[in-house]
């Protein structure tokens, strides 16, 4: 996937080019940041040969553009209010580069941390053994270090070289997979955070826009990014069409309490009774990104402290262990 950076670039620009009454197909040939620029030629002739509308032609490009996007898209053609929504994606890629920048940040102690620890615990298994009567040979401590320092890179290889291979931009995971990366500690709770953000931004853009609220859950629904949340907010549209109930009738119908926020409720509650349910999506969409941007903050503070208390248990153990030898040996020379 493009930078993020560019990719913000990109959606201002067609934003400002939109507000200025430029084309559709003109503005996207204009200078774009790279790749974005030979991407956006490819799409305007798609749509001058093809007569698609843009969304339709960013479909047939899945490895470049998300569900997410597309259906954003969507959601302007069809409301007319395209540059607002062009000014929401580039925000929306600036607000996730921002993020992406804390968690960057905030790993980098950790990250080295790990490396060290990589290097020191074989080392003080090796000279503690010999000391112990255990010894490990230094080979044996070498393919330790090794094996703990390609442990990262192993994942990292398998984050961003495999999966974008076996799950491209645009193919979502599968639900069940979906399913349990929410179950996962902190990094669920961000997804939630963060498809939640998507969903209510998207679905204060259709109410703005005058869509009927079954139409617009059903759009704002595929700008989540887990494929399990999408198809819960997707149950909440159809549930909302069967039965005639309001929004947060079919959200609470739908998630569990344990999933349910009392506060986006109670802010979703009293937008439905003033009639400003826009408004008030737009802001659980804000309290949405802010706890996203807490979250990470949190991770950022944790994963340090796992890492100390891990290598400083590890260094205890090996101290222990050392004592204990002298003690027993001690007993032993008096029996």
């Amino acid at each position: 996937m493009a930078s993020l950076k560019r990719r913000s670039q990109f959606y201002g620009n067609l934003a400002t080019l939109e507000d200025a009454g430029l084309p559709r197909i003109r503005a996207l040939k204009q200078g774009h940041p790279e790749p974005f620029g030979q991407i956006a030629a490819e799409l305007a002739e798609t749509i001058a040969v093809e007569g698609l509308p843009m969304s339709e032609a960013m479909r047939g490009q899945p490895r470049l553009f998300s569900t997410m996007e597309c259906s954003l898209v969507e959601v302007g053609e069809r409301t007319g209010n395209a540059e607002l929504v062009f000014r929401s994606l580039a925000d929306w890629f600036e607000l996730l580069r921002t993020l992406r920048g804390q968690m960057i940040t905030g790993l980098i102690y950790p990250f080295l941390q790990y490396h060290v620890a990589a290097i020191l615990l074989p080392l003080i298994s090796y000279f503690a053994g010999s000391i112990t009567g255990e010894p490990i040979t230094i080979f044996q401590a070498v393919c330790r270090c090794a094996l703990l320092l390609g442990v990262p890179y192993a994942i990292l290889f398998l984050l961003f070289v495999v999966r974008p291979r076996l799950f491209p931009t645009g193919l979502p995971l599968p639900p069940w997979v979906s399913a349990c990366v929410l179950e996962i500690p902190l990094i669920g709770g961000l997804s939630k955070k963060l498809d939640n953000t998507r969903f209510f931004r998207a679905l204060a853009l259709s109410w703005r826009s005058g869509l009927g609220t079954v139409e617009a859950v059903a759009l704002a629904a595929d700008s989540c990014g887990n494929s399990w949340t999408r198809g819960r907010f997707h149950r909440v549209s159809e549930q909302i069409a069967e039965e005639g109930c309001t929004f947060v009738e079919a959200y609470r119908s739908q998630f569990t309490p344990r999933e349910q926020n009392a506060m986006v409720v109670s802010m979703l509650e009293t937008g439905e009774m003033s009639g400003a349910s826009d408004e008030m999506a737009e802001r659980v969409a804000r309290v949405c990104g802010e706890e996203a941007e807490q979250t990470l903050k949190r991770v950022s503070t944790i994963v340090p402290l796992i890492f100390y208390f891990l290598m400083a248990g590890y260094i205890a153990y090996q101290i222990i262990m050392f004592y204990k030898r002298i003690v027993f040996d001690a007993i032993n020379s008096y029996l």
